[in-house]
């Protein structure tokens, strides 16, 4: 019997649910409260995500959450 990739993909796609459901509302929120509270500046947030983690862990946030909207929309 072959194996089936299929676990994989609902596993990327649960991780992706997850993100977009709690994680990115709260990043969101966080962000603008912060930004418009004057807390941290326009600085900070170029500095966070020219650096090279930063834009690692950005890319993978979005990534899953692309990934989660494009298996909901194949099935």
């Amino acid at each position: 019997m072959r194996r089936s990739n299929e676990p994989l993909f609902w596993s990327l796609f649960s991780a992706g649910g997850m993100l977009a459901a709690l994680l990115a509302p709260a990043v969101i929120l966080v962000t603008a409260f912060l930004v418009a509270a004057h807390d941290i500046s326009y600085s900070h947030i170029h500095s966070l995500f020219t650096n090279i983690l930063g834009r690692l862990v950005l890319f993978a946030f979005a990534s899953l959450i692309f990934f989660h909207w494009a298996h909901r929309f194949r099935h």
